[in-house]
């Protein structure tokens, strides 16, 4: 061995940031409106024990939990933000039942801006989550957007750390390909939120946004020279 080669660190070193869980109620209510699938791929049971035993066996210390597409989406209204306030209120209580193991990021009602800046306050002010998490899109409407400019304001103003994930293209908007969401187009999803958001200047005007891409920013590492 070299010299200037050290040993591969053993134990639970690892931090894992995307990471997703499916409170039950949560996993219920997908079902409930056929979401059988998640970007293709069957909607899995969770658990924090699960969670843990995963952990453990691939040396992770803790995981930063956060939901999956469709977020909260496929509802409106009072249904949504009822059920964005059950998943961040869950997260929450596993802080305290398993403290060193777990963090997460909050699921905002969106597309309702006001009601997404409320819920981002309560998560982070009373709950004290880690960030929020952010669909690629919503309803076809790519972060970057004016219309998500006042959201952005409020995260630039906390300095808050969000999680982009991907979001599931409508089947009239992709090409019909015999393969899941997740192979391919969650990572072309996430390049598109990225690069708008880099050209519309989302990122110059609101610095003080920690941003997170999934899947290693998705296609955005290979066409970055461009």
């Amino acid at each position: 061995m070299p010299a200037t080669a050290s040993a591969a660190p053993s134990g639970r070193y690892r931090i894992d940031l995307h990471a997703h869980f499916l409170p039950p109620e949560y996993r219920a209510a997908l079902l409930e409106h056929g979401h059988v699938t998640i970007g293709g791929y069957p909607t899995p049971q969770w658990s924090p024990e699960s969670a843990i035993d995963f952990m453990d066996r691939w040396g992770i210390q803790s995981q930063a939990l956060s939901v999956s597409d469709p977020g909260v989406s496929f509802l409106r209204g009072k249904e949504a933000r009822d059920l964005a306030r059950y998943c961040n209120t869950y997260a929450a209580r596993l802080f305290r039942t398993h403290r060193t193991r777990f963090g997460a990021f909050a699921v905002l009602p969106m597309p309702d801006v006001a009601a997404s800046i409320a819920e981002l306050e309560y998560a982070l002010d009373t709950l004290h989550l880690d960030g929020v998490v952010l669909l690629s899109a919503y309803d076809g409407v790519y972060l970057g957007d004016p219309r998500f400019e006042p959201l952005m304001e409020a995260l630039n103003r906390r300095k808050a750390f969000v999680f982009v994930h991907p979001a599931a293209i409508p089947d009239d908007a992709k090409p019909s390909l015999p393969l899941p969401d997740f192979l391919e187009e969650f990572t072309f999803d996430t390049t598109r939120a990225a690069t708008l958001m880099l050209a519309g200047g989302t990122l110059r005007r609101y610095p003080g946004i920690r941003f997170q891409l999934a899947h290693a920013g998705g296609t955005l590492p290979f066409l970055s020279w461009r």
